[in-house]
Order: structure tokens, then C-alpha cells, then sequence
């Protein structure tokens, strides 16, 4: 049986994909960058913010599965969460700033913390 054939899991999907509609929005709005229509870049960033709402729900998942595993999502969903913010602050695609990389690392390590504190509470 394939995952999505569960009603559960599609239904755990369309809520993702809510949600990334709703960290999108509130970044935009947060960083004061709302711009309508979107400009170009912003499409892009917005695409992205979907495709890291599709890895976090791959993160959940894997949560039956090797730690590693888990990691590896997490990692990619917060790598392209933080390039989805990136993006947005800096209004064009370049190299982000030191502080912007500083950043990531604290994007990590809290991505960490967060699985590890879950895999804690689920395998007690």
C-alpha cells in the first residue's frame, strides 16, 4: 500500500500545504515584503516555501525510519525553509550574507533539537 493511499495521509498533505501557505504569508507580511502581484523572485521563493512544506511532511514520516533519515529531511525541509527566507529578505537570488550562514546553523541545530526532542517523546 502506498502512503497516499491512506485518506489520513492525504489529508495530513493538504495540511501541509496549508501550513507553508501560512508561514509564506506571515513571512512576506513579517518581513514587509509583500509586493501584489508577487514579484517574480517572490514566485520562486513561494515555490520553494511548497517544496519545503513537502519535505517537512516526508520528515514526519520518516519518523517509522532511521534517525539518519529523519535527519536528512529535516535538514533539506530547514535548508529550503531558510533559502525560502533568504530569498524573501534580499528581495533576489545571491550569496547570502555571514549573518544570513550564521543563521543557518541556528536553523540546524534547532531542526535537531526538534526531532530529537520527538523521537524522545514518540519512542517513550
Amino acid at each position: 500500500m502506498t502512503i497516499l493511499a491512506d485518506p489520513r495521509q492525504v489529508g495530513a498533505l493538504g495540511l501541509t500545504f496549508l501550513i507553508s501557505n501560512i508561514i509564506f504569508g506571515r513571512r512576506v507580511l513579517v518581513l514587509n515584503r509583500f509586493h501584489w502581484p508577487l514579484t517574480s523572485i517572490q514566485w520562486f521563493a513561494y515555490w520553494l516555501s511548497q517544496v519545503s512544506g513537502l519535505v517537512y511532511w516526508c520528515t514526519i514520516n520518516a519518523i517509522q525510519h532511521s534517525l539518519i533519515e529523519q535527519l536528512v529531511f529535516g535538514f533539506t525541509g530547514t535548508l529550503l525553509s531558510w533559502l525560502t527566507m533568504t530569498i524573501i529578505i534580499n528581495e533576489r537570488l545571491e550569496y547570502p550574507s555571514v549573518q544570513q550562514t550564521i543563521g543557518l546553523a541556528f536553523f540546524l541545530l534547532t531542526e535537531t533539537a526538534i526531532l530529537l526532542m520527538v523521537r524522545l517523546i514518540v519512542d517513550s
